[in-house]
């Protein structure tokens, strides 16, 4: 296998990656808010630049007179330093930019070093693809020790040795070359040795990627399910999620837990008055005044509607009255601007706490009639439910 041909095949390698990422919903526009918020379409536009790159060498190598390396070379560079900082955006790093520029100087400052000590390589520079290898090393690295943000451990390690894997593949031959090529630094041998080398670590890359992104999308998944969208609190499936232990431990000796449910007063008379938008902006107001008022230990879900629930976990009844009677009296005082209106709202509550023998039936069953009982007695109150019911 002769350069040409491992330069067709990188060429080709990269152009397949290109159309799995625009059949998979990568959007490659101009557009620096989209590229910040979409690590895919910044991986399409390394790896486009990558192909310009592949293309721009696989002529150099064909009719060296037709069209000088320099230009593949700087088009490389760019591509690898842009899909480094792809793969730290697509592992949840935020700083993402100053993590391309720093590849991106370090690889053009190893081109250049190179092109000034052998101005006549055929087509790659050893010193950049050394420079290349470190980088996917380190990204490797920080998959398989960094804590996880978007992907669970076991996933982000996978990819994570793989990349250091492939960055040793592309090391060894680089580093190798005297050993490999007689002591030839320049020769076909040594360069084709790192060509396929190359070509491996761009469809491993690749394929991390399709594995880093597939899990961040299923994880996204599971997070939509469990989270409201509009206040970004646990709905309803995620609030009984986080009950389930408490519940169980109510069955042993120790602090109780209590629950609220909380209602807002008259919030429809909001909806059909000032319109659905900013009764959506009452609720996450409301939402964040409660938070405010709450330990971290603490939870606050939406069930539907202007109907929360708050979970106190080890909070007896009487301290958790007092921590009610705080969020009410917070959220009838703290006024809403809402465009040009300001909105005072209220709410109502119900207060109880897990009983031994509570389902999650049984549990919402009683507090829910002492949230009637509060609406029944004027609203903007706390009630708490009978003894006699918890028992």
């Amino acid at each position: 296998m002769d350069t040409a041909t491992l330069l067709s095949a990188l060429l080709l390698a990269n152009a397949c990656l290109c159309a799995a990422l625009l059949v998979g919903g990568a959007r490659n526009r101009l557009n620096l808010s989209l590229l910040v918020a979409e690590p895919w379409s910044l991986l399409l536009l390394a790896r486009q630049v990558q192909c310009l790159a592949w293309g721009a060498l696989l002529l150099h190598a064909m009719q060296p007179a037709m069209l000088a390396a320099w230009p593949g070379q700087l088009l490389l560079v760019a591509g690898a330093a842009l899909e480094m900082g792809a793969l730290w955006h697509l592992q949840g790093g935020t700083a993402w930019r100053p993590w391309s520029l720093a590849a991106a100087a370090g690889l053009l400052l190893s081109a250049l070093l190179e092109w000034w000590r052998n101005p006549d390589n055929l087509v790659l520079h050893d010193s950049t693809l050394i420079m290349t290898a470190l980088f996917f090393g380190a990204a490797g690295v920080r998959l398989c020790w960094a804590p996880a943000a978007h992907a669970p451990s076991g996933v982000r390690r996978r990819v994570g040795v793989l990349l250091l894997l492939l960055a040793l593949l592309v090391l060894v031959p680089c580093l190798g070359q005297p050993w490999l090529d007689g002591g030839n630094h320049g020769g076909r041998g040594a360069a084709i040795a790192m060509l396929f080398a190359v070509y491996l670590l761009s469809l491993g890359s690749g394929l991390g990627f399709f594995l880093l992104s597939r899990d961040r999308q299923q994880q996204d998944l599971e997070r939509q399910s469990i989270i409201d969208p509009l206040t970004e609190a646990p709905n309803r499936r995620g609030f009984f999620n986080a009950l389930a232990p408490w519940m169980g431990l109510a069955r042993r000796p120790g602090e109780a837990t209590a629950v609220i449910l909380l209602d807002l007063d008259h919030f429809k008379r909001v909806n059909d008055t000032y319109g659905h938008a900013i009764g959506d902006l009452v609720l996450k107001s409301v939402v964040d005044i409660v938070k405010k008022q709450l330990r971290d230990s603490d939870l606050v879900g939406r069930f539907g509607g202007a109907e929360l629930a708050i979970m106190l976990p080890r909070t007896a009844l009487g301290d958790a009255e007092i921590v009610a009677e705080r969020v009410r009296q917070a959220i009838a005082a703290i006024p809403i601007k809402a465009d040009r209106a300001m909105l005072s709202v209220t709410a109502s509550m119900g207060l109880t706490t897990i009983a031994a023998h509570d389902s999650v039936v049984t549990l919402f069953r009683r507090v829910d009639r002492a949230l009637a009982a509060a609406k029944q007695e004027g609203r903007n109150l706390v009630r708490i439910a009978p003894e006699e019911s918890a028992a």
